[in-house]
């Protein structure tokens, strides 16, 4: 999918050449260089393995049947959904942490991208919002939740332009390619398919640290006695494909028609009363895509 929608407009040439000098010079000029006390830390962060989540382990965990086993609470007289923040809120401290490093890591293995500067700032925010989570406390009442909370709406923030950032990444380096001289075809090149892997890879990463944010604080903001039960965080829990597929359209045909003048009309067919859990600002996105 990203290879579609990066590669087809910011191709580059067959070839990509790095020495092993400029390699040392990125390295060295980047916030949290290599033999750096916080790059250390990172890359342990990077070898712990990261904790699948699951749709259903997000519906199931905001509805709170969770709960159960040893709590590092120091309050007592929580309630289930006070309980089931803070349960939530330790978790993301200790998983997040890992997932950033893992992001820095790959950031770290293809060095034609980390030469452009569009690619070093994505990685200085992985590394703030590292360190900033690292320097955090374990949250253990909902005093120290609700900081925690600010400081997870400052990283999402932080995190939001990374998408196009990247792609302009991706644009510094077809330019960057233009100065390679064509007699280096002895040096150490990379194929375009590890380019591709990681860039595939790094957003599919990137969905998952925004999706554990988003439906924490979306629980949040729900609160104990939201109204809408259809709702558990981000999820729907009868999310209609048919619904989110007419706003999809109406908002391609805008898109169409401001580009082009007109849009064609877009019918749906199949079974229209489904429903089943889903994210349904996803499904949004890949329906717009499609269409």
């Amino acid at each position: 999918m990203f290879k579609t929608s990066l590669w087809r407009i910011y191709r580059p040439d067959p070839k990509l050449f790095v020495s092993g000098l400029s390699k040392r010079w990125i390295f060295s000029n980047l916030v949290a260089s290599p033999g750096s006390e916080l790059h250390q830390k990172i890359m342990s962060s990077a070898m712990l393995r990261q904790t699948g989540v699951s749709l259903k382990t997000l519906i199931d965990t905001g509805r709170g049947e969770l709960l159960s086993g040893p709590l590092l609470f120091e309050e007592a007289n929580l309630t289930k959904h006070e309980k089931m923040i803070l349960q939530v809120a330790t978790f993301l401290h200790r998983e997040l942490p890992i997932r950033l490093a893992h992001r820095v890591r790959d950031l770290e293995s293809v060095s034609e991208m980390l030469q452009q500067k569009s690619v070093q700032q994505v990685r200085e925010w992985y590394v703030k919002s590292y360190n900033d989570l690292m320097s955090f406390p374990l949250p253990k009442t909902k005093d120290e939740e609700v900081t925690f909370a600010k400081l997870l709406k400052d990283i999402y923030a932080r995190h939001a332009p990374v998408l196009t950032t990247m792609a302009k990444g991706v644009w510094e380096l077809r330019e960057s390619l233009k100065l390679v001289p064509k007699n280096m075809s002895q040096e150490q090149f990379y194929d375009l398919d590890q380019l591709h892997n990681f860039l595939d890879g790094f957003y599919m990463s990137r969905i998952g640290i925004r999706i554990l944010i988003g439906h924490y604080l979306a629980l949040r903001e729900g609160g104990p006695n939201e109204t809408n039960s259809d709702w558990i965080g981000m999820v729907c829990q009868k999310t209609s494909p048919k619904c989110v597929a007419d706003s999809a359209i109406e908002d391609a045909k805008f898109v169409c028609a401001r580009q082009y003048g007109d849009a064609p009309d877009v019918t749906i067919h199949g079974r229209l009363d489904l429903t089943f859990p889903f994210i349904p600002s996803h499904l949004h996105y890949i329906l717009m895509e499609l269409i």
